[in-house]
């Protein structure tokens, strides 16, 4: 088969768009089917190094558009579409030139594609949906490879003698700055842990001037999270895609919403006892004392490490990729 890719990020959209996408691409061209990544990449240079060195070929284009003549010209045996952006009236032009898939994050917006993928933790089959497929739930949550690899065997890490890692990230580009906001809050607790945050490197002078750390724990965006997620004991983060690889990964975590649409997997997260949970971005101000608390329960109660491991681990396995790819080749056949 021949599959496009049509996605985009940047500082303001985010950047979980593409990396899923260029997941999935790999899976199949691992499978060995043609891709081609199509896609805009604003002021976002370690995704487009991670795109560069993952070998997929990849088609620069203006942000927030399909090219039809492209489309045409490249003669895809389907077309998936990653975007909030795109308008769905656009989209849905496409499908008249070939199959499209959509991948979404709880909302239709008006699209009609043959297949639908929402890989979201509490994501849900739509009821009203006239397509031929749909893909929903962590059972399909695109994991890269090189986060499976770090998947934990063991939860219990730490003990109440040791000064825990934890790691704080808030998504691929934090635009509203949300990790400085938690530096400022952790202040004063580095003799009992050892942060290290991951930020815009125009963010690491207000980080330095919170916390009296080494700035070498304060670490700008990078392809390579994994070796941080390795050594991590536990986790600050955003709800959105970061929740699947953390949960893949086994790490306790304590979660945060930061855009609209990831406040219904913050509720599921803490329904499914995944996490611990502590609001939205903007309430985290307010909610410093149950943010401590939190910490300190990842850190040391034993009992809820190990829930939040098995429960995390036993939703994601890191192979939903493997499935989506088998599916599609199922619904072309």
């Amino acid at each position: 088969m021949k599959i496009a890719f049509r996605a985009d990020a940047s500082v303001v959209q985010g950047t979980g768009h593409v990396v899923r996408s260029l997941t999935l691409a790999r899976e199949f061209q691992n499978a060995g089917h043609e891709v081609r990544l199509i896609s805009n990449i604003e002021c976002v240079p370690w995704l487009s190094k991670m795109v560069e060195q993952s070998e997929i070929d990849w088609q620069i284009c203006d942000a927030n558009i399909i090219n039809h003549a492209d489309v045409r010209e490249g003669r895809f045996d389907i077309l998936v579409v990653d975007s909030y952006q795109i308008p769905a009236e656009i989209v849905n032009d496409t499908g008249g030139l070939n199959p499209i898939m959509a991948i979404i994050d709880s909302q239709m917006r008006g699209l009609t594609p043959n297949v639908v993928l929402d890989h979201n933790i509490g994501a849900v089959e739509f009821s009203d949906y006239c397509g031929n497929f749909q893909l929903i739930g962590p059972a399909f949550a695109l994991v890269r490879p090189e986060i499976r690899n770090v998947r934990r065997k063991f939860s219990s890490r730490v003990s109440g003698n040791t000064r825990p890692t934890v790691l704080v990230m808030m998504g691929g580009s934090d635009p509203s700055n949300l990790v400085v906001k938690l530096g400022e809050l952790l202040s004063g607790l580095d003799s009992d842990y050892e942060f290290h945050f991951v930020t815009t490197s125009g963010n690491i002078e207000a980080l330095a001037q919170f916390l009296p750390m080494s700035r070498k724990n304060i670490h700008t965006f990078t392809p390579d999270i994994q070796s941080l997620l390795q050594i991590a004991d536990l986790a600050i983060s955003a709800a959105g895609t970061s929740s699947l690889d953390l949960s893949c990964i086994g790490i306790p975590t304590i979660y945060i919403s930061v855009a609209e649409n990831q406040n219904a997997t913050l509720s599921k997260i803490s329904e499914l006892k995944l996490g611990l949970t502590v609001g939205t971005g903007n309430e985290i101000e307010n909610r410093k004392k149950e943010l401590v608390n939190s910490l300190a329960l990842c850190a040391h109660d034993l009992e809820l490490r190990e829930t939040l491991f098995v429960n995390s681990q036993r939703l994601v396995d890191g192979l939903g990729a493997h499935r989506v790819v088998e599916n599609i080749k199922s619904a072309l056949s």
